[in-house]
């Protein structure tokens, strides 16, 4: 009798386990309306990783190199592994401040990305952006000239498709070697933060 079960367990095992092998298939099966065009909003921190810069320094002055991040972003998805976006980022503040003085620096900037996504699962991806930026700096000292920068700026993420017009994702930001000239020297920019997207179609 238990010979002739065994063989049957197995047969029967071997059956089951198809399906589930049929089932794992990579890369996942798409969720609804990953192509087209989509708009979002983005909040969290900026810091500029340099510091502030030396011409707002001295006088005792104390440097707060980080402050709030928002941002706004229009894009398209080609498919579910490439798109492209334009975007809007305020950096916010760098400010050198003592007792009696303060100074600051404000940043933002535009950028045009190529995206990369990797599915991991039906509506669960990782992404790649790398594109070039273009940054205003503007002094709160009147006698000192707006500056403009340009350059190559990356980011890595996750996000989150709800199934219908929505996403949420995480991300970081790098704007690299933003060079303002004599004054406003040179730094990196890095924001972190979510974000809300929603799908036109």
């Amino acid at each position: 009798m238990k010979k002739n079960l065994l063989p049957l367990l197995a047969l029967t095992a071997l059956a089951a386990a198809q399906p589930a092998r049929a089932q794992a298939v990579f890369p996942p099966s798409e969720p609804p309306s990953v192509y087209g065009p989509y708009v979002g909003a983005a909040f969290g921190t900026a810091q500029a990783r340099r510091g502030c810069p030396v011409a707002i320094q001295g006088g005792g002055r104390v440097c707060d190199d980080r402050d709030p991040s928002w941002g706004l972003f229009a894009g398209y998805q080609l498919n579910r592994y490439f798109a492209a976006e334009v975007g809007y980022r305020d950096l916010g503040f760098v400010r050198a401040t003592a007792p009696t003085s303060s100074l600051t620096i404000h940043s933002s900037a535009w950028s045009l990305v190529a995206v990369g996504l990797v599915p991991v699962t039906e509506r669960f991806s990782g992404f790649a952006k790398f594109g070039g930026y273009r940054v205003l700096l503007e002094s709160s000292q009147g006698d000192v000239a707006d500056a403009h920068a340009t350059g190559l700026t990356y980011a890595l993420g996750a996000q989150f498709d709800t199934g219908g017009r929505f996403g949420v994702r995480a991300e970081w930001q790098r704007y690299r070697k933003v060079d303002g000239g004599a004054f406003y020297g040179v730094n990196d920019y890095d924001t972190l933060g979510v974000a809300l997207l929603f799908r036109l179609r």
